[in-house]
């Protein structure tokens, strides 16, 4: 049975006896994250064997992180509405690309295959003289990557989170572009880098991406994106990046 959660403390012993089992688990839940989600009223739980299913919804549909010792139990599980799911691995480990035709065949659509490039800790670029907005309008922000990306994939804040990069100084933008990050220990990971149609062509990703760089002087660096989109993958090649082996394959469960 499905539940909402109300506190990070009556999930946190069934969640660590399920990490401390190595259950296989698609996305390692982090508290920080956990506990905002359930501030906003939008973490769901729900078992599913001896495993635990972590729902977060949104109005317009839900994403599926799971902690199964069996992850094939998916292919058994019917969501109630529609339902978004990463499968992230290792190149050459084939269990998830496995589950992700299994769970194919039980009537999930595969939407995107994405890779990993990570870029060595070493000394930013030379800066191009780029400066940012000093104080750029959220909605406007919003509104781009919402133009840009998928908010099935893409993993799209909200006006809060948003707020946060903002005063936290995780986020850059620019007439027409943004790029915002976030900090994993002592690496720093792209989220997103959106550049609307209008100014593409016109070298203002590769101005981010050093502006960034600069910001993030000496850090190990990393991001997501789409597998075949070439236009990203020539600019993050171009600053040193290199695919370092991990992928992953988003899925879709359409109720409708």
């Amino acid at each position: 049975m499905m539940e909402q959660l109300q506190s990070y403390e009556a999930l946190a012993p069934e969640l660590n006896a399920l990490l401390f089992s190595r259950a296989s688990v698609n996305s390692v839940p982090e508290r920080e994250a956990l506990e905002a989600e359930i501030a906003a009223g939008a973490l769901w739980t729900e078992r599913l064997g001896d495993g635990l299913l972590l729902l977060q919804r949104t109005p317009d549909l839900q994403r599926l992180r799971f902690l199964l010792p069996d992850p094939t139990a998916l292919c058994r599980w019917k969501p109630d509405r529609r339902t978004a799911l990463e499968l992230p691995f290792r190149r050459g480990d084939e269990r998830f690309r496995s589950l992700a035709a299994e769970l194919e065949a039980a009537g999930w659509r595969l939407l995107l295959n994405r890779v990993r490039l990570t870029r060595k800790a070493a000394p930013a670029p030379v800066s191009v003289g780029f400066e940012p907005s000093k104080d750029p309008d959220p909605e406007a922000l919003l509104g781009l990557l919402y133009a840009c990306f998928s908010p099935l994939t893409g993993c799209l804040p909200d006006r809060a989170e948003l707020n946060a990069d903002l005063a936290e100084g995780r986020l850059l933008a620019a007439e027409g572009g943004l790029i915002r990050w976030r900090q994993k220990g002592k690496t720093s990971e792209i989220r997103h880098l959106a550049v609307s149609p209008d100014c593409r062509g016109k070298g203002l990703a590769k101005a981010l991406v050093t502006a960034y760089l600069n910001r993030e002087d000496g850090k190990l660096c990393r991001v997501w994106t789409g597998a075949d989109n070439a236009p990203a993958l020539r600019v993050y090649h171009g600053f040193g990046y290199a695919e370092d082996g991990w992928e992953s394959l988003v899925l879709l469960y359409d109720c409708s």
